[in-house]
């Protein structure tokens, strides 16, 4: 049996975040933590000490982001980190194996963020998770020729390659063409949806939003897909109607864990409660359930983080595989109609 740390204060948890700068959309995971920390304060904490989020903007500057890391380490040594966004994340990660504490990435898509660390973890989908969803929308729509538009990073660069290796194993002919995440050129873009049946578009969500509105403006008559960060967006958009799309379970209203998150998230900051606030709301209450009766030490978060365990979470049922450093949860085929997201069956 583990021993039980005596009550603490609190136990802190430094968020390196970017409250503003180009990611500064990514405020709603802060929001979403802090909402469940405040939720877990109420009924007592963990072991009898509060949560405390220790919350510093990076300005979504990775320079920055590493000086406060440094700052946070010196006068507070929160017991873990939590950071978004995959740009800001690789920059800590280093840090985070030098000091031999927790970081967490919450939002990151990266493919290589965890590999070959001890220390860093991720609770978020990648590229490779998009996949299933993705290939079952084309194999009901019958598509056989694809046009990918993709942001020209490592995540959109693996996510090319993933798509492009799977749906030739079934015969769908696929044609790439990357844009530039700091000045894409979607005036070009009939080139690489010529006499493709369907077009797949997949980066930044505010990018991918243009992208989609060209091929409108285009009057591109195929099928249009996009990857999961687009479930964020307002299913009321024009652009979106008729687009296929990956989706987490959080926005199924039939699931009342979530639903009820939803309201109280909505009810606080009057604004919708979108997958990446949920990230941050689920992360904050799986953490206070596996320090729980332990040890509240940075190798303990370390160790609880590796073991295997369920965690029944606003995304679904989450099965953990020992040693594993990336907590996934499963996206689901869907369909904006009619101003809504429905999943598909």
């Amino acid at each position: 049996m583990t021993a039980c740390s005596p009550p603490q204060d609190s136990v802190t948890i430094g968020a390196i975040l970017p409250l503003s700068g180009s990611a500064s959309q990514h405020r709603v995971v802060e929001e979403g933590m802090q909402l469940a920390v405040d939720e877990i304060n109420e009924v007592g904490g963990v072991n009898g000490s509060r949560l405390e989020l220790l919350v510093v903007d990076n300005r979504t500057d990775p320079e920055e982001a590493k000086r406060l890391f440094a700052e946070l380490e010196e006068r507070h040594q929160p017991l873990l980190y939590v950071s978004t966004t995959s740009l800001i994340s690789m920059a800590l990660a280093p840090l985070a194996e030098e000091k031999q504490v927790v970081l967490m990435g919450l939002v990151v898509s990266n493919p290589v963020f965890t590999r070959e660390r001890s220390w860093v973890f991720r609770y978020y989908v990648t590229a490779s998770h998009e996949l299933s969803p993705t290939l079952y929308i084309l194999k009901k729509q019958q598509i056989r020729s694809l046009g990918v538009l993709y942001q020209d990073d490592p995540f959109g660069r693996s996510h090319f390659k993933l798509l492009n290796t799977a749906c030739r194993a079934k015969d769908i002919a696929v044609t790439g063409t990357p844009f530039s995440p700091r000045s894409p050129d979607f005036s070009a873009i009939s080139a690489a949806v010529d006499k493709n049946e369907a077009v797949y578009v997949t980066g930044f969500v505010q990018l991918v939003r243009q992208a989609i509105s060209r091929l409108r403006t285009i009057g591109y008559p195929g099928l249009i897909l996009t990857d999961s960060g687009a479930s964020s967006l307002p299913p009321t958009l024009a652009e979106l109607q008729g687009v296929y799309l990956t989706a987490p379970a959080v926005y199924n209203p039939h699931y009342a864990y979530a639903r009820a998150a939803k309201e109280r998230y909505e009810a606080r900051y009057d604004k919708p409660f979108i997958h990446q606030a949920a990230n941050g709301y689920d992360f904050i209450n799986l953490l206070a359930g596996l320090l729980e009766g332990e040890e509240l030490s940075r190798e303990r978060v370390r160790e609880l983080l590796e073991d295997e365990f369920n965690y029944p979470g606003l995304f679904g049922a989450i099965e953990k595989q020992q040693g594993s450093h990336d907590l996934i949860f499963p996206l689901f085929p869907a369909r904006i109609v009619d101003h809504e997201l429905h999943y598909l069956r």
